[in-house]
């Protein structure tokens, strides 16, 4: 996994029954997944459970595009594939740094779908024979290979007879 950009943003968050905020988070794109942090420092102790990030792996989505908010161009979202699912929502200080984040969430999800929508060819697909690893797979191999001997055994014993 290889970073690809990170810095903060605001999230709009929808509440039940309660007007939408916009909450400042710390935003992570990786060559795998978003990740959306409420504090910069929960980037490197995201292992803790108290401060675990909201996931969302690149393959859930379709597109990222800018779209205009109250009194904000500097907004964009990421639409996802699945229609019951809200689209992530963000806002920039700078209209320029919002351009950025488009850009590199835009590429990644073009090199997601590309990876994803490819099917294997004999190119792609490797012809190494399958190696058994398991202690039972090889237990069988040593009484394959203790058949074999014992068969070529009784067929010598069976030939000098002759």
């Amino acid at each position: 996994m290889v970073l690809l950009k990170w810095g903060w943003v605001h999230q709009r968050i929808a509440l039940k029954f309660r007007p939408t905020v916009w909450k400042k988070r710390y935003l992570v794109l990786t060559t795998m997944s978003i990740h959306v942090h409420k504090f910069e420092k929960g980037v490197i102790s995201s292992l803790f459970p108290d401060s675990s990030p909201a996931v969302h792996v690149w393959s859930n989505f379709i597109s990222a595009q800018s779209y205009t908010t109250r009194g904000s161009d500097h907004t964009f979202m990421i639409e996802p594939k699945d229609p019951t699912t809200y689209a992530l929502k963000f806002k920039c200080s700078t209209l320029e740094e919002k351009e950025k984040w488009l850009e590199a969430i835009t590429e990644q999800l073009a090199l997601t779908s590309k990876i994803w929508s490819q099917k294997p060819t004999p190119k792609t697909i490797s012809h190494t024979p399958i190696v058994s690893v398991s202690v039972l797979d090889k237990w069988l191999d040593q009484l394959s290979i203790i058949e074999n001997v014992v068969a070529e055994d009784l067929s010598s014993i069976e030939r000098t007879k002759i």
